[in-house]
Parts: structure tokens; C-alpha cells; sequence
């Protein structure tokens, strides 16, 4: 008689960070924790249905339990109006799936990191590369003030909220 093995029960969580141009993405399993994939999707402003696209593509790819956004009602005017624009355009890819939606705040986010005394984006993102080694390559260096933010923060940001989510016990 062949043994016969349970499937071990996981939590998988794909966390969308926003860009001007497209989404910065992780894809994180619980049970042990691990990145299972991350980076930035382009989608073209002339073609509005570019980005609902490669949403769903992901969707599929990857079955989620919960997608995992910023608070839009939480995050700043600009930022905020844009957060609404990116659900909006990707609403279509969000109704055909079976994952829950989960928003939070970036307040949310720095009291899950508070315990490592990181509070801005890029000492979130340094403790992100110690956890998780193979962001190295990925990693911003720190932009001076007058600098646009590195497209690649997005990918650092999505993962936050990916880590924020598990810790609030809502996966």
C-alpha cells in the first residue's frame, strides 16, 4: 500500500504596488516563508487594458489566496487618485477571482516594522534584502531629495504589504 500525503495547506499572496507606467509585484508563500517571484510589469497608457491583463495572467499563474494592495482611502491625494485608477483599470481581472482583496495603510505597514526599527521606504527596504538575499540586485540605492523614486522600490513596497498582510493574521 502507497502512502498517501496531504497537500501542506499555504497561504500565497501576490501584493501589486502601482507605478505612473505599470506594477511593481512579489508573489510570497507562507509555511515556510519564501518569494516565490517579484518584479515590475510595464503596461502601455495608450492600451488601458494592458495592466488587467497582465493582472489576470498572474491571477492565473500563480492562484493566490489574497491579493494585497495599498489602502487607497489611507494613502495621500495624489497617491490616492492613482491607487483608484490602477482598481479601476484592473477591476475587470479582480471579479474573475477567487482571491481575497486586501488593503492596507502604509501606517499599517510601518508598525509591522517598527519591532526593526525601520520607518522610511528604504529602511523597510534594507531589512526586506536582510530577510530575503536575493532582492540584493534589486535594492535602490537611498535617492537624494530632489530624486524621482526608483521603479523599482515598487517591487520592496509590494512585498511590505505582502508581509504586513501575514502578520495581520487576515491570511
Amino acid at each position: 500500500m502507497e502512502p498517501t500525503y496531504e497537500p501542506i495547506p499555504r497561504n500565497r499572496v501576490l501584493a501589486l504596488d502601482p507605478l505612473s507606467r505599470g506594477f511593481g509585484f512579489v508573489v510570497l508563500e507562507d509555511g515556510p516563508l519564501q518569494l516565490v517571484d517579484w518584479g515590475v510589469r510595464y503596461c502601455s497608457k495608450r492600451k488601458a487594458e494592458a495592466c488587467s491583463r497582465a493582472v489576470r495572467r498572474m491571477l492565473g499563474e500563480f492562484a493566490p489566496t489574497a491579493l494585497v494592495l495599498e489602502r487607497a482611502a489611507a494613502a495621500r491625494s495624489l497617491r490616492a487618485f492613482a491607487l483608484e485608477g490602477f482598481l479601476g483599470g484592473i477591476a475587470d481581472a479582480l471579479a474573475d477571482s477567487a482571491a481575497d482583496l486586501r488593503a492596507y495603510s502604509r501606517s499599517d505597514v510601518r508598525r509591522v516594522f517598527a519591532a526593526s526599527g525601520a520607518v522610511t521606504k528604504a529602511q523597510i527596504a534594507k531589512v526586506l534584502v536582510s530577510r530575503f538575499p536575493e532582492l540584493r540586485a534589486k535594492e535602490p540605492r537611498e535617492r537624494k531629495l530632489w530624486e524621482s523614486e526608483d521603479t523599482r522600490m515598487a517591487i520592496f513596497d509590494a512585498l511590505a504589504f505582502a508581509l504586513t498582510h501575514l502578520a495581520s493574521g487576515d491570511g
